[in-house]
Parts: C-alpha cells; sequence; structure tokens
C-alpha cells in the first residue's frame, strides 16, 4: 500500500504525465460498485486495469471485474453487450489452460479480446497480480499484459482482425466477482507502473 501510494504521489503531480485513478474499491467483495461517467472506458482512449487473481483449480469461466450495458442489436429482439470483462476463461481443450483474460465489446456486436499465450501457464490455488494495458488504437494490437510485473505475450481471438470501431462506453456500475482489489487508470501504463500498481 505503501509503495502504491507513492506511485499515486509521485504520478499526480501535473508534471508527471500522470491523468488519475477512474475507480479504486480498494479490498472489495463481490458486488456492484456505483461508476461515474469518467469511469466508463472507451475503445479510442487508453487505460489500465491492474487486479489480484486466485487462479481456481478448476476449468470453469469466472468472472473477475466487468461493466455491461445491455443494448437492443439490429435485428428485432437481438441482445448485445456493451462494455468490457475481465474473466478466468476455463480454456479450450489443449490449445490453451485457464487464464485471465480481458474482453471489449462494442455496441455493433465487434470485440477485442487479450489472453495469455498459450506457453504461459498459470498455477492452480496461486494468487497473481495481473495488469491489462490498452492504447485507444481500437487494434488487438493495442491489449497488452503484465502477469506480477513482468511483460507476456498476449494473443487475441481469429475474428478480431479488424479495429474495433464502435463504442464501449457503458453507464452501467463496475461489477467485481473474483478479485480482492480492483484499479483503473485512464492512460496506459508502462512497465515501472505495471510493476508498482
Amino acid at each position: 500500500d505503501a509503495l502504491r501510494h507513492e506511485l499515486i504521489q509521485r504520478r499526480d503531480r501535473p508534471d508527471a504525465g500522470f491523468d488519475k485513478w477512474l475507480a479504486s474499491p480498494g479490498r472489495a467483495d463481490a458486488g456492484t460498485y456505483s461508476a461515474s461517467s469518467s469511469t466508463s472506458l472507451e475503445a479510442d482512449q487508453p487505460f489500465t486495469i491492474a487486479t489480484w487473481i486466485d487462479i481456481p483449480d478448476g476449468k470453469d469461466d469466472i468472472s473477475v471485474a466487468s461493466q455491461y450495458d445491455t443494448i437492443n442489436g439490429s435485428k428485432p429482439g437481438e441482445k448485445r453487450r456493451r462494455g468490457w470483462e475481465i474473466r478466468i476463461d476455463k480454456g479450450n481443450l489443449d490449445l490453451y489452460a485457464h487464464a485471465p483474460a480481458i474482453y471489449l465489446r462494442g455496441e455493433d456486436g465487434k470485440s477485442l479480446s487479450a489472453r495469455p499465450a498459450p506457453e504461459f501457464a498459470f498455477k492452480p490455488n496461486t494468487r497473481y497480480h495481473i495488469v491489462f494495458t490498452y492504447d485507444g488504437s481500437r487494434k488487438r494490437q493495442g491489449l497488452a499484459m503484465y502477469v506480477d510485473g513482468a511483460s507476456v505475450l498476449v494473443l487475441g481471438r481469429g475474428e478480431e482482425t479488424h479495429p474495433l470501431l464502435s463504442s464501449i462506453k457503458s453507464s452501467a456500475p463496475v461489477t467485481l466477482g473474483k478479485t480482492s482489489n480492483l484499479l483503473i487508470l485512464n492512460r496506459m501504463a508502462d512497465p515501472e507502473d505495471a510493476e508498482l500498481l
């Protein structure tokens, strides 16, 4: 906490080029937390999300944190989700294992995502510090990930070859699931920040 406080103080100076924390529930139980309009992430703006995750000894999809609106799709009766989510994916046969991933979903139904490459293995029943960053480029390549302060190669899904042109901005509360801490920052953290968040 002292290290994080020092980072916030150092970076919060106008001459440091650091904007602000958008949300910081601190140690938080599962539930919803009101989000101001400044907490809503957008596809054309950079951001960073940092959290602690306990990797379970199981194979279920588990939500860590999310902020989603349910909106009408282009077809009658169709519903879509707009916003973002961090979750622990259950994996896919032998292609990749249980791991944290981030999803950005636009109002047009398109999305971007990032998860660690299969070579990075997470151990069950182990706690990890996860940082996802995004550069606001609307491209999958704009997403990056740090695990315990170290950069990790990330992959997206095959259908995410086109830019995310629609909005992901949500007015819904931030919902916390399996996490003990969540920090959201309105800039892309650098490697030094990722070690200190």
